[in-house]
């Protein structure tokens, strides 16, 4: 027998046994961690630890505040601000996406029925995820939430993701003809990130395009990205689509996206997403 070959492949074995013992012990910790942050989840939406900010639209052309985007943040107890880039894929793999979606929309609507009935007819942007837009009986909770807070459909907005992985596109595109059908209007976000940006721009019946922050915050350092923004905008334009520029951060790419004929921005040059009182004081100010 060869010793040395023998002593080799005890070795060998060792190893592959305190190697397949660490990939249990990664696992386990996966998985404890997953259920922790499941009853976490639980406790943020029933605690109140979930919040909506809203982050103002502002019209260049007429100088005041048309709109806000609705985002959700979460104050934990103990750890503290946790950024939906985060949470969101945990309440996404958890399925918690859909109460989290429901409890979203109804706060949404109560706070837009609020600014409207003391006189500020803005519109409201809400993020919808693919699963939530797949949930049973969507359009009836739809209808519910609008017929509760009293709320005018068209003063809503739908954002989805240009980066979505939609399997399904004719039940898809169903899906939000029968929404827009309630008289909301569909955003498409993040254009211009994903793969499939002019197929969705095809084939989806949307009213608004909305230029994902990357392309402003790179129009002077890339010859690339500020050709791609130019190209959007001027689709845009033949479309006849109304385009939101997000992350307008200083006053140079203000004038930039303004003299291209793009009026509604979206920004920390403008404001920061703030609560809705703090909201709805800005829109006595600038309205």
């Amino acid at each position: 027998m060869d010793i040395k070959n023998s002593n080799n492949k005890g070795e060998d074995q060792r190893l592959s046994i305190k190697k397949f013992n660490q990939h249990q012990l990664e696992s386990t910790i996966d998985f404890l961690n997953r259920r922790y942050f499941e009853k976490e989840l639980q406790s943020a939406l029933i605690e109140g630890q979930i919040d909506l900010v809203y982050q103002p639209q502002y019209c260049l052309n007429t100088n005041k505040i048309i709109a806000a985007e609705a985002l959700v943040r979460w104050h934990h107890p103990t750890i503290g601000k946790i950024s939906p880039g985060q949470f969101i894929p945990l309440f996404e793999k958890s399925g918690l996406i859909i109460p989290l979606g429901k409890w979203i929309f109804d706060k949404a609507c109560r706070q837009l029925q609020y600014w409207h009935s003391n006189g500020y007819e803005v519109k409201l942007s809400i993020n919808f995820s693919f699963a939530q837009l797949h949930q049973e009986n969507l359009i009836e909770t739809i209808i519910q939430t609008l017929t509760k807070n009293k709320v005018d459909p068209a003063f809503l907005v739908f954002e989805l993701t240009e980066t979505m992985s939609i399997h399904n596109i004719a039940n898809f595109i169903s899906i939000i003809d029968d929404i827009r059908t309630l008289g909301i209007h569909i955003a498409l976000d993040d254009f211009g990130t994903g793969y499939n940006s002019l197929s969705y721009l095809a084939q989806l019946n949307v009213d608004v395009l909305k230029i994902d922050k990357s392309f402003i915050n790179k129009i002077n350092n890339s010859k690339k990205d500020k050709i791609v923004f130019l190209s959007i905008v001027s689709l845009a334009k033949q479309l006849d689509l109304p385009i939101v520029v997000e992350g307008i951060e200083t006053k140079e790419q203000m004038e930039f996206v303004k003299k291209l004929g793009c009026n509604i921005i979206q920004g920390f040059y403008f404001s920061e997403p703030i609560d809705g009182e703090d909201f709805g004081k800005l829109l006595v100010k600038m309205n």
